[in-house]
């Protein structure tokens, strides 16, 4: 789903690929008018016919704006757009916790 990069959606200009797992993908973007870096997550295209799939997605992004904690990155934004679903979050600048795994080996319980 290379092809969002360079797109606006809604409000948000999609930069690069961030990362991808079972649900969708996730970029790096930006809010056109603020220019506040976020992460946007997409759900997988394959799925927007499903709509069991779309409720998780909605239901996910519903659970994950009620929390408020440090160690937890900001719910901004849930948008339908051209036939596909959005969550748009704070961009938090770092390495994913598969690649820290994956090149350092399990987590210790006091890092994580």
């Amino acid at each position: 789903m290379n092809s969002l990069i360079n797109k606006i959606i809604g409000n948000y200009q999609i930069d690069e690929l961030i990362g991808t797992g079972g649900m969708g993908s996730v970029y790096k973007g930006r809010h056109t008018s603020l220019d506040r870096l976020v992460a946007v997550k997409v759900i997988n295209q394959n799925l927007t016919s499903n709509p069991d799939a779309i409720n998780r997605f909605y239901k996910e992004a519903k659970l994950h704006a009620k929390l408020q904690h440090v160690n937890v990155v900001t719910v901004y934004d849930f948008l339908e757009f051209e036939n596909n679903y959005y969550l748009v979050m704070e961009y938090i600048k770092g390495v994913s916790i598969d690649k820290l795994i994956s090149e350092n080996g399990p987590i210790d319980v006091k890092t994580a």
